[in-house]
């Protein structure tokens, strides 16, 4: 994965650290940037949902430093971590990131991402481990694994954006997106297995360009 192998960030206890599943995405990311990037010579926007420490952005960043990108986190300290890694690895005029829970404080009449991702908390929980702070919330599915993913696709729903991505587990409830969000193509374009468990990267698209 050339630069993102020598990447070294600053990270914190309370925040979920680049691990096997992100390095998974970032692979995926790296080959679906290059082709919307071939398809559109211009600057676009991307956003990615659950920063974190800012890995995955950082290394996109590096290598295409005309897309601008906005990592949005609903923890403080995973925003001011991440601040702190994108600062030191890419010019400030690429990147914002704000404090929110999902998509859900961007103004559908103004933000147009060309690329949205999120790499959820997905693991079978129960819902009581969903609500600890900070760490376990980070990885907590609750009961079907796919609760966070639920509410990240329900905000995808109240704005455009070209293409989305999105993992989850091969034991989670994975077949309701498709009844739950017939807007939506849901495809898996990816799958990998990672010590007991095999992890599916989705891609959605609607199936209608938003007015």
């Amino acid at each position: 994965m050339g630069f993102s192998n020598f990447l070294k960030l600053s990270e914190n206890p309370e925040v979920y650290p680049p691990q096997e599943d992100t390095l998974f995405l970032t692979d995926i990311l790296e080959r679906e940037f290059q082709k919307e990037v071939l398809a559109n010579s211009n600057s676009f926007l991307v956003c990615e949902v659950g920063v974190g420490t800012g890995f995955i952005s950082i290394v996109l960043g590096k290598k295409y430093p005309q897309i601008h990108f906005i990592g949005v986190d609903i923890s403080s300290q995973a925003t001011k971590i991440c601040y702190k890694n994108m600062s030191e690895w890419l010019q400030r005029t690429q990147f914002d990131v704000l404090c929110m829970d999902l998509l859900c404080g961007f103004n559908p009449s103004r933000f147009f991402p060309s690329i949205v991702f999120f790499n959820p908390p997905y693991l079978r929980t129960t819902q009581e481990e969903m609500m600890k702070e900070p760490l376990p919330r980070t990885w907590a599915g609750g009961p079907t694994g796919i609760m966070v993913i639920q509410e990240f696709l329900k905000t995808l729903t109240k704005i455009r954006f070209g293409k989305a991505y999105f993992l989850s587990s091969i034991y989670n409830t994975n077949e309701l997106f498709s009844v739950q969000f017939q807007e939506f193509y849901i495809q898996v374009i990816a799958e990998k297995k990672i010590e007991d468990d095999k992890l599916i990267c989705y891609e959605v698209q609607y199936k209608r360009k938003p007015k």
